[in-house]
């Protein structure tokens, strides 16, 4: 709490108040003179103006004189020193709701009530004069009517208090001293903060946190019969807050005053409380609130620790026999809070009801807060509790609240008041027992997650999850609750809500006009009958029809959310976004477009849509995802209908037929369509793929499109995407086990259950009008917009895209895990970064990203970096990253592993931030590869930049504005500045080492964009070679580079960016793409094919057409080659460059040059150029295929190159 509040207020300011303010007396008040120095108390006397007395003796069993001593004899002694201070404003005294449990049932008055063990004065004299063997007798005769000493000496403290100002009041008549206010503040039981310092902050297990702590651990505290009862638990700064409003209220209150204790006022009238227009004195203010039951608190305990521990169920906890304590004590902390327990349980069973008027008053001061603590969530309160203790008590670094910030809903960590009444409530079956369904739940649960982890690996479940498939819809179909037969809350489900009819959608679209044309021009075109052309429709409309229902729909959003909250610890939606999107939604066709980083995108939107009532959408997908084992039946039974999306390969018909459908889906409530071509593999955004499935609806009338970003902080497919980027097979699944011990049943179970990939974020971008978006797609200004060349049938579309993904990407959300993989990245450059470092540039970046107005999930006022810090590195798994020394300080030095799957990962999931920063990047770039340059040289170069990638990155933004802005960024930072010739100047200065940060995000790709054109220098010696070939031909390159320590980047194996250089190389003009048929001999094409290179695949050779873009005047690409050199993170001379061009030409010709190459192998002569464009593909061929046996993940071992 006080790190922030540093953070917050500045450190200089902070520990200047810190030195001021707050000024430490040593004292102890069981001494008669409080024992302080003469010093200390002239000052106090001097200086005090407001005593707030909280010290006493907590442990509740104290032996009677010590309690006396401490609880009201050190009272006494503080107000004896009140006494003496000269400048006394106020004294609040802090004292307990919960006294005598044998007061009767009912009101509670603000008053002082008698003692029946005696008068109060008569038993203090009697105490204090005790010899010590005479105590256990009087302290046997306290405990016939109190529980402990504790409550004892707090109520005959309230006595003394109330008699000491009786005699003030006397003397004060007299002429003597004024009495100054006096409040006492009476609280059941304090339990955690609710807001200040920090949700859920605790310093120890007394009052009601000894409860949550013993609950933790499955300790039974609570008696059964009491489980229903309410808990009233007091926030501790809702005690703070009523203590020091009290204080700064209370005025001296003369000597006209009635002390209030308890006296029955008159026969007729012995319930009246207060009498009206009379001042009481001291003041009382009872703190309570009941509002959350003690079988809600273990619920709300229990959600948290779900992912941590086993803990009973409630029923369980609450349904055994109530022994107190039964479990033998393991720590001193548990064995506090059983001492604390134990002294509540007399205050457990009595139903009081404390009266408030005092109180009441102070609420109505907005100035006071009060207010928001009778209203604030109690499940939350007790789930920031349980984290709080959890931190108390040495939990691991990082760990965060599982709860969801003010304005966000969580669908896996829902309050009581936020569950869904079908999803949330198991499946009651007429066939299975819940155990039962327990464990089917967990083997489908571990199959979908073994899927989505590894989708390659062969299921040895397939039939046994097809049997619990079925199970699982059955119960559904068959439910005993009744549950779905309300459907007062269902019409956001569209089409299932009324239940269409097939037979009606068919109808439907074979009288789509569209389908009619087709079906015309095909019957006249080639003379088909009518029916048989008809029926050709029919079997496309039932190859890609949905066939969900009702109960099928409520059944996939109870799996998914077993699958999500298996998977990620929270799932995040704005209560802004979905209040935004109703309303934008309303009486609209809508489409929803989500980004495309998973297999899991649309699904998390669809539960998302179906949780939070939200137009359902039905989901079009590619036919290959029919293909994918459990994660296709998840699809069907959400309403999922497949598409074959590729252009090119489907048939007029089925384009007629496919838009059909889709309009009378869309007609019928929503659905949800990808504008990508597939998952990215990078985690960024891509450009967009032209199916023809957004020219379907985007003619359609009241229809909306609604951008979707889905934020991960760890993706599950992330290990099969890496693969693929790599273009490595996977390891065997079959690979012998290299020894003889295994974790145990139970350590393998904990590991499959825990939450490993953290949080999700669904945001919402602005929804864009699709006739609107038209419209403005037809103007003069808004043609040819696009960085890539598109056709002219796909343009309006193209730019509808666009908007789609600009408001995709202002909706981004970065997670913290994101911004520590981009500066560990950074740190390879030096060699590591200390703790304090990665903190600094990681709160920098947060600051940056909150002024562009990206949303960040890090509330800096409540989280601090360090916590930040250690949460990001349990995600990035630790195992990768080397952290010296034997402790974590601050100066220890952080370094990632240099291993390319590690190194892939950490730049996938920094992936979204760079996005973010690209234009800063960029600009980085720019001003780091040289000193001096004009404007229009800076102008330049940063173009030169933004087109040499138009292919890896999407732009949703204006290229000359960021310019201007990022221009006058620099400048205004003292990074350039402008000398007597008007040229820009780079300068040194305290921001240096965040702009070489912000240009580490691009460094890698600028390499692999560099290596890609070197291993273009095989088309010096090779007429062509095939398109598919060159990313292999660059990764095998990259492996000879980084070995030589040319790059430091091993993010330039990727075959990803070397695909897209070579796009852009094409789009540019360098190269250009041939058909095979046209340049190759038969023989040629037919080994080819032996290597898996199609002959519908294109082969690449050097341009010898005029290039359409004049933007990047260079001759040749070894120029393209020298000027991307220029940038790189180490420049050297243009020689050297060519060097480096001419070295990669000459180990690609020893390649080529082969005892026996491959096609005379297979006894085929061939001219000699396409001779060694085979031997060149076969030697790649072979190179990439590995023994599994050996480290092949490690590419730079794996080319080992075969001739």
């Amino acid at each position: 709490a006080f790190v922030l509040l540093r953070q917050k207020i500045g450190a200089s300011l902070f520990d200047e108040i810190a030195q001021e303010k707050l000024i430490p007396v040593s004292g102890d008040i069981i001494s008669p003179d409080i024992s302080i120095s003469l010093a200390d108390r002239e000052h106090l006397i001097e200086h005090v103006h407001i005593v707030l007395h909280c010290a006493a003796a907590l442990n509740h069993n104290e032996r009677l004189d010590l309690a006396l001593e401490t609880n009201t004899l050190g009272t006494l002694r503080m107000m004896d020193l009140a006494d003496e201070c000269k400048h006394m404003e106020a004294f609040v005294y802090c004292s307990l709701a919960y006294t005598d449990p044998n007061l009767p049932n009912g009101h509670i008055q603000e008053r002082v009530y008698p003692m029946k063990v005696g008068d109060p004065e008569d038993l203090f004299e009697e105490i204090v004069n005790l010899e010590l063997q005479d105590i256990p007798k009087m302290t046997q005769r306290v405990l016939q009517q109190y529980p402990n000493t504790y409550t004892f000496t707090k109520a005959l403290t309230e006595h003394l208090i109330m008699k000491r100002v009786d005699i003030n009041r006397v003397e004060e008549a007299q002429g003597g001293k004024a009495q100054w206010p006096i409040a006492i503040i009476r609280a059941t039981q304090v339990g955690a903060a609710a807001f200040e310092p920090l949700p859920g902050w605790v310093d120890g297990v007394t009052g009601a946190n000894g409860i949550f702590h013993l609950m933790s651990k499955g300790i039974q505290v609570i008696p059964s019969d009491r489980s229903r009862s309410k808990a009233n638990i007091i926030p501790v700064d809702y005690f703070v807050r009523v203590a020091l409003s009290a204080a700064s209220t209370m005025s001296p209150p003369g000597y006209k005053f009635i002390l209030p204790y308890n006296e029955i006022l008159s026969d007729q009238d012995h319930d009246s409380i207060l009498l009206p227009n009379v001042q009481y004195f001291p003041l009382i203010y009872q703190l309570s609130l009941p509002t959350i039951s003690w079988r809600e608190i273990y619920e709300a305990i229990r959600s948290y620790w779900t992912p941590l521990r086993s803990l009973p169920t409630a029923d369980a906890y609450f349904g055994r026999f109530f022994k107190l304590f039964q479990r033998t004590t393991q720590d001193r902390t548990t064995e506090l809070a059983q001492r604390a327990c134990e002294s509540l349980q007399p205050f457990l069973k009595p139903q009081w009801i404390l009266d408030a008027p005092n109180l009441d008053a102070l609420r109505q001061d907005a100035e006071f807060g009060l207010q928001r603590f009778t209203t604030m969530d109690w499940h939350t309160f007790t789930v920031h509790a349980a984290l709080g203790l959890h931190l108390l008590n040495n939990a691991p670094s990082g760990s965060r609240r599982t709860t969801a910030d003010e304005g966000w809903l969580c669908a896996l960590r829902a309050t009581p008041q936020q569950q869904h009444p079908i999803i949330d409530r198991p499946i009651e079956s007429v066939v299975f027992s819940g155990l039962d369904i327990s464990k089917r739940t967990e083997r489908m649960m571990n199959e979908l997650v073994s899927f989505l982890e590894n989708p390659r690996r062969p299921s040895k479940t397939a039939d046994q999850w097809l049997v619990d498939f079925d199970g699982l819809l059955d119960d559904w179909c068959h439910d005993d609750s009744q549950r779905l037969v309300s459907k007062m809350d269902m019409r956001h489900l569209g089409a299932w809500f009324n239940g269409t009819k097939e037979e009606h959608v068919r109808v439907q679209v074979l009288n789509d006009p569209g389908v009619g044309h087709c079906i015309k021009q095909i019957i006249k075109s080639s003379n088909v009958p009518q029916k048989t052309v008809v029926g050709e429709a029919q079997k496309i409309l039932e190859r890609m029809q949905e066939r969900t229902q009702l109960h099928y729909i409520w059944s996939a959003g109870a799996l998914l959310h077993s699958l999500f909250d298996r998977l990620f610890t929270n799932l995040l939606v704005s209560e802004h976004d979905l209040e935004r999107i109703r309303a934008e939604c309303e009486n609209k066709r809508v489409v929803y477009v989500p980004v495309c980083k998973t297999v899991m995108d649309s699904l998390l939107l669809w539960y998302v849509c179906l949780r939070h009532r939200l137009p359902l959408p039905a989901i079009a997908c590619d036919e290959a995802l029919a293909f994918l084992g459990p994660m296709s039946d998840l699809l069907r039974i959400t309403g999922a209908y497949f598409v074959r999306r590729d252009h090119s390969a489907r048939s007029p018909l089925s384009t007629a037929v496919t838009a059909a459908y889709t309009k009378v889906l869309l007609n019928q409530g929503a659905i949800s369509m990808m504008i990508e071509r597939a998952r990215s593999r990078t985690g960024r955004l891509q450009n967009v793929y032209h199916d023809g499935l957004l020219q379907m609806v985007m003619e359609e009338p009241n229809m909306v499109f609604v951008p979707v970003h889905i934020t991960y902080e760890k993706v599950p497919e992330l290990r099969c995407l890496i693969d693929q980027v790599l273009d490595q097979r996977p390891k065997s699944v079959h690979a012998p086990s290299t020894g003889f011990l295994r974790p145990s049943v139970a350590v393998a179970d904990r590991e499959a259950k825990t939450n490993k990939y953290g949080r999700v974020f669904v945001a919402f971008g602005q929804a864009v009008h699709a006739q609107t978006c038209v419209h403005e797609a037809s103007l003069s200004e808004n043609k040819r917009q696009s960085d890539i060349p598109v056709k002219d049938e796909d343009l309006v579309a193209n730019y509808v895209a666009k908007r789609i993904q600009r408001e995709q990407y202002e909706a981004s959300i970065v997670s913290p895990v994101a911004l520590a993989a981009a500066v560990l990245l950074y740190g390879r450059m030096t060699s590591g970064t200390t703790f304090q470092t990665l903190q600094q540039q990681m709160s920098w970046l947060h600051q940056e990203l909150k002024e562009k107005s990206i949303r960040v999930d890090w509330q800096s006022d409540q989280e601090d970096a360090e916590t930040i810090l250690h949460y990001s590195l349990q995600l990035l798994d630790t195992r990768n990253l080397i952290i010296e020394g034997k402790r974590m300080t601050d100066e220890s030095i952080v370094r990632v592993v240099e291993h390319t799957d590690n190194v892939m990962d950490l730049s996938y999931m920094a992936s979204p931030l760079i996005e973010l920063f690209l234009p800063e990047a960029l600009f980085a770039v720019v001003y780091l590869s040289q000193n001096k340059r004009s404007r229009k040289e800076l102008l330049d170069q940063f173009t030169f930049l933004v087109r040499l990638f138009k292919h890896e990155f999407v732009y949703p933004w204006n290229r000359q504005e960021k310019f201007n802005v990022l221009l006058e960024w620099f400048l205004k930072r003292g990074l350039l500045v402008i000398d007597e010739e008007g040229q820009y100047a780079k300068q040194e200065c305290a921001d240096s080492e965040r702009v070489s940060l912000l240009a580490s995000f691009i460094y890698p790709t600028l390499d692999a964009y560099w290596i890609t054109s070197c291993s273009l220098s095989a088309l010096r010696d090779l007429p062509y070679m095939p398109r598919k070939i060159v990313p292999v031909l660059a990764q095998w390159i990259a492996a000879h580079l980084i070995t030589g320590r040319r790059t430091i980047y091993r993010e330039v194996l990727s075959t990803e960016a070397s695909q897209n250089a070579v796009d852009n190389f094409l789009a540019i003009g360098f190269i250009e793409a041939v058909h095979p048929k046209t340049k190759l001999s038969p023989e040629a094409q037919i080994l080819l094919i032996e290597l898996g290179v199609t002959t519908n695949e294109d082969l690449v050779t050097v341009s010898t057409e005029k290039r359409q873009d004049d933007t990047i005047d260079l001759p040749d690409i070894a120029s393209l080659c020298h000027e991307i050199e220029k940038y790189r993170l180490v420049s050297d001379s243009l020689s050297h460059n060519a060097q480096v061009f001419d070295k990669c030409q000459n180990q690609i010709r020893s390649i080529l040059r082969a005892e026996q190459s491959y096609a005379s192998k297979h006894g085929m002569k061939l001219v000699k150029e396409e001779d060694q464009m085979i031997q060149l593909v076969y030697s790649l061929k072979a190179a990439n295929t590995v023994d599994e046996g050996k480290h092949s993940r490690r590419i730079s071992q794996a080319y080992n190159l075969k001739s």
